[in-house]
């Protein structure tokens, strides 16, 4: 999930941060949900990715919160540890 670039490395959960244009941390997590579709990621990874999408709900930005309400169809069994965040909201 790193890139290493002129800017130095940078990775994709960098990118959903708050601080980023919302162009960036929504192409952000919808990259990050297509690697869950179609990648074959360690438990390290998924981990990884869960954290970032529950932050991202947990935030205040209601167009990231659509974002990965949006996909969580998509998600398959990683949606379910979205409900506690999904329940707040």
């Amino acid at each position: 999930m790193r890139n290493s670039g002129r800017f130095g490395r940078l990775s994709v959960a960098d990118c959903v941060q708050v601080g980023n244009p919302r162009n960036s941390r929504g192409a952000a997590l919808r990259g990050l949900i297509r690697l869950v579709q179609k990648a074959r990621l360690n438990e390290e990874q998924s981990k990884q990715i869960q954290f970032v999408l529950v932050d991202s709900l947990q935030g205040d930005d209601m167009m990231v919160q659509f974002a990965v309400l949006n996909a969580s169809t998509e998600l398959g069994p990683m949606a379910s540890m979205l409900l506690p965040a999904v329940e707040i909201i």
